[in-house]
């Protein structure tokens, strides 16, 4: 198990960063403005308490996502970057190489979620089976066919044992 050195302690990165909101105030005047934090309070003889590195890209990532300005340098004036990998690019490089393929993931991720696929329906159709011809049948996505007889029985014909025909070929 890796000990920490004694040595001077610091106020962990993350907390350096905020993302907010402004928009126009209600009097069109002084602009509102929303600022969410990491909310972290740790002291650390390291950049980043122990997984504050991941927690700070998630948050910036997710910042990004919904459209929130990234500002950084709380204490000492505030820089307002656009995006999240040029905020964590002020710390590492590394950083901004995990944010940006966490960005790319989500995005790719939610661009999927758009695109949903059309499940097929089941639809009505004449079809043959053996001699008899049955009309109002349904014939379901997988191929199989049911359909009611003339007794009113309800049957179902696997694929390939009835024949789909026209309505005027009867």
């Amino acid at each position: 198990m890796a000990r920490t050195k004694a040595g001077k302690l610091g106020p962990c990165q993350c907390s350096r960063f905020e993302v907010g909101t402004t928009t126009d105030g209600p009097d069109g005047i002084e602009p509102d403005i929303t600022i969410e934090t990491t909310g972290c309070d740790r002291e650390t003889p390291r950049l980043f308490a122990q997984g504050h590195d991941a927690k700070l890209v998630g948050f910036l990532v997710r910042a990004e996502l919904e459209g929130k300005e990234v500002r950084y340098g709380r204490a000492e004036g505030v820089v307002i970057s656009s995006d999240a990998v040029s905020a964590l690019g002020t710390i590492s490089d590394a950083l901004a190489a995990k944010g940006a393929a966490m960005l790319a993931s989500r995005r790719a991720k939610a661009a999927t979620k758009k695109t949903k696929k059309v499940e097929p329906q089941p639809r009505t159709a004449v079809i043959k089976v053996g001699r008899h011809i049955m009309a109002g049948a349904s014939i379901a996505p997988d191929g199989t066919a049911s359909y009611t007889t003339k007794a009113g029985e309800a049957k179902t014909a696997p694929a390939g044992k009835f024949t789909e025909i026209e309505e005027d070929a009867k």
